[in-house]
This record gives structure tokens, C-alpha cells and sequence, in this order.
């Protein structure tokens, strides 16, 4: 597992060097992104900007499904959400660990309270983005029936998704998981059902019945897929790229899905997959990107952790949790 995932990072930063090297072999590329090296000041700093307000909005989708929780506030989603994306170039999912390790040192969350959320804010992340996605492979364009159907698919996914979640959420919705295991016959479902892991993973059900908080987090999601594609956007514009808007929200969703998934380190596997999906043209436009959201990771990822206090946290005993949970 360890030498896979050192394999896969070896080959993600030999992925990133292929695609720079696109870029530093092309006259014509590499002077375009260069230019992002000459803009304006204001300019350099809108696109860190952008690329910073993604790791905000990001941690704040976090804090919006786990308010019920009633542990983690919202700077301090926003703050551990810093340090995950500069920890996020790493492989062996180290953002994902460390987050794991924080909510369990701080907040004190259960190991299987911890996984229910995040696994209810990784289906809303995949649920939010469908629309989107969907209305561009089906119009090829951005235009007005992109917008409504994507805004109609988010407006269903607010309404359906606490429907569908609550019907399975609490006692009831144990119930009924009990009735379907006992219908399946199946020797080791009811167990399976019946047993206090499965209850603890329930629970990410009823973060995802709450109809105001997935509203509040889908509505994040949804500023947040507009600034993914805005800063690929912005950064074509600067560096002279004709794009068009269609191929900057695929940029954008596209480039945080890969993100998102790539199991050894992010640097490598979203631009290789950008350029793969968008062509060989694209490639000054992701590698300006990358520099910025670098930049970015990098200012967050350090205030975001002097904001934590992560020398006292790790190595000197840690703050107690504000309020105490289960340890399971």
C-alpha cells in the first residue's frame, strides 16, 4: 500500500512535469504563460484571490452539513480546510488524515461520527456538481438553458435530497433499514444493520435530512463551481487563451473533481486530466492555475495553521473539545 501510493506520487509529479514541459517546449505557450508572470499586481492578486475564496468556500460547505454537530465552527472549518489543501499535494490522502486526526484531537468527534460526515459532504459535493455538468455535455455552451437547467437541478437536489435522506434518517429510518435487511434474507445483513457501526454511519443521513443546512450547502457548492470556472476564466484572459465559458466551467469542475479523488497527491493527475479533456491548448491556462492556487494553498495553509494552533494541538496536549462526543 505505502510503495503503491509512493509509485502513484512518483507518477503524479512526473504527470505535472510532462505537462509543464508542454508548456516550456511550445514557443508560443510558454510565452503565453508567462505573461501571468507581467500582469498587473491587481491582476496576480485576483487570481490567488480566486483560488483562495475555493478553499473558503470549500471549508465552509464543511461547517454548513456539520452544524448539527454543534463542535466545529466556521472559521475553524475554513482554517483546517487551509492546511487540507496544502497538505493535499501529499499522497496517501494526507489531507484527508489530518482532518480526520484534528476533529478527532479538538473537537473530539468519533471516528464513525467523523466518517458519516464527511461522507454526507462528499455525496452533496458529487450531487451539486451533476447539473452542471449534465447541462454542459448536453448544451456545449453556457447559456440560458444551461442556467436553468442547472439551477432547476440544484433546486431538485435541495428538495429531493433531505426527502430521500430523512425517509432513512433516525428511528424510523432504522426501521426500515431492519425491514429491508430482514426482507433480503440474507445471513449477515440484519447483523449488519442491527450493530452500533451501522447506527453511528447512519447518522451522516440525518445531516443530509437537514433541508436549511444542505440548502446553505449546496448554495456554497454552487458560488464555489462559479469561481472554479471564473479563475480559469480570468487566468485565459490574462495570459491571451481564447476559451470559451462552457470549457472553463468543465475546467473548473473537472479540475476539483480530480482533486478531490486522486488518491496520491493532486499535482499531476488534475492537469494531466485537464489537458487530456480540454486539449494540448489549454495547457499554458492550467499551468497558470496551478501557480496560483499553489500560491494560495500556501498562504492559507500556514495561517490556517497558526490559526490552530497546530504545535499545541499535535505536541503540546491540545486544546480540550468545547463540547464532548462519542469516541467510537
Amino acid at each position: 500500500m505505502v510503495l503503491a501510493q509512493i509509485g502513484g506520487f512518483i507518477a503524479s509529479l512526473g504527470l505535472l512535469a510532462w505537462c509543464v514541459w508542454l508548456v516550456a517546449s511550445d514557443q508560443k505557450k510558454l510565452e503565453q504563460a508567462e505573461r501571468i508572470l507581467k500582469a498587473p499586481p491587481l491582476e496576480i492578486a485576483l487570481v490567488i484571490g480566486l483560488s483562495m475564496a475555493t478553499v473558503v468556500l470549500s471549508g465552509l460547505a464543511f461547517w454548513a452539513l456539520g452544524r448539527p454537530l454543534k463542535t466545529v465552527g466556521a472559521a475553524e472549518c475554513v482554517a483546517v480546510n487551509g492546511v487540507c489543501s496544502l497538505l493535499s499535494y501529499l499522497p496517501m490522502k494526507a489531507s484527508l488524515l489530518f482532518r480526520f486526526l484534528y476533529h478527532r484531537r479538538v473537537s473530539d468527534l468519533g471516528w464513525l461520527t467523523m466518517t458519516a460526515w464527511f461522507g454526507a459532504v462528499a455525496a452533496l459535493i458529487v450531487l451539486s456538481l451533476a447539473p452542471g455538468v449534465l447541462a454542459t455535455i448536453a448544451f456545449k455552451d453556457v447559456n440560458a438553458a444551461w442556467l436553468g437547467v442547472t439551477l432547476g437541478g440544484l433546486v431538485a437536489v435541495a428538495v429531493l435530497l433531505p426527502w430521500g435522506a430523512g425517509a432513512f434518517a433516525g428511528d424510523v429510518g432504522m426501521a426500515r433499514f431492519r425491514a429491508i435487511a430482514a426482507w433480503t434474507r440474507v445471513g449477515f445483513v440484519l447483523p449488519l444493520v442491527n450493530s452500533a457501526f451501522f447506527g453511528k454511519l447512519q447518522r451522516g443521513l440525518a445531516l443530509l435530512a437537514d433541508r436549511r443546512n444542505v440548502t446553505l450547502a449546496i448554495v456554497i457548492r454552487a458560488v464555489d463551481m462559479g469561481v472554479q470556472a471564473a479563475r480559469f476564466y480570468v487566468v485565459a484572459r490574462i495570459i491571451e487563451v481564447d476559451v470559451t465559458p462552457a470549457q472553463c466551467v468543465i475546467a473548473g469542475t473537472a479540475y476539483f473533481f480530480i482533486q478531490a479523488t486522486s488518491p496520491a497527491g493532486v499535482a499531476g493527475p488534475r492537469e494531466g486530466g485537464l489537458i487530456a479533456i480540454l486539449g494540448i491548448g489549454f495547457a499554458p491556462v492550467v499551468v497558470a492555475v496551478t501557480a496560483g492556487e499553489a500560491a494560495a494553498n500556501l498562504i492559507l495553509g500556514l495561517a490556517g495553521a497558526a490559526w490552530l494552533r497546530l504545535d499545541r494541538v499535535f505536541f503540546g496536549g491540545g486544546p480540550a473539545s468545547p463540547t464532548p462526543a462519542s469516541k467510537t
